[in-house]
């Protein structure tokens, strides 16, 4: 009876931290894209400001934004300074950082590189705005993901452990 009883809380136990995990998902997607967004502004402010070496710009922002997101601008300016492109540098950087954003949200972050470094500072301060201003529609989008996946994800991990324990006793 005991180890029924065991098993039953080490199965309701699993299943509860598959759906927090999961909801835990939806969070990060959308702390990494506020931080992300920061870093754009950061980004914009700096260029516009202090008017650094844009590898020294990426630098800066790395250490006053959100740690994984920071590791990713810190990437950046390595691979800039070891004499990669923006544009690759900037890419590359996206593919092997660990974030929790999606594929759409990758996609925009890419097509900023596009323009990054490769004309005058008025169109790039204008790129930054523009990406910002879709990074904030997908800001919403996550939020509404967020509010509506979320609690469904915990309570679906811990009713169907439950459900579990119930069918095998």
């Amino acid at each position: 009876m005991i180890s029924k009883l065991i098993g039953g809380v080490c199965v309701v136990a699993a299943t509860s931290k598959i759906g927090y995990k999961k909801a835990d998902k939806y969070e990060k997607r959308l702390k990494d894209l506020k931080s992300l967004e920061s870093a754009l502004w950061l980004l914009k402010s700096e260029m516009e400001f202090s008017m650094p070496v844009l590898k020294d710009a990426f630098l800066i922002c790395s250490s006053l934004v959100q740690k994984n997101i920071g590791d990713i601008l810190l990437s950046v300016s390595n691979k800039i300074n070891d004499g990669t492109d923006v544009v690759a540098a900037w890419c590359n950087a996206i593919d092997e950082g660990e974030h929790s954003l999606n594929n759409e949200d990758v996609v925009i972050i890419k097509e900023f590189a596009n323009a990054l470094g490769a004309s005058d500072l008025k169109l790039q301060l204008e790129n930054i705005e523009n990406t910002v201003a879709r990074l904030k529609t997908r800001q919403q989008n996550a939020m509404e993901n967020y509010k509506k996946y979320c609690k469904m994800c915990k309570t679906l991990g811990v009713t169907s452990g439950i459900l579990i324990v119930t069918l095998f006793i």
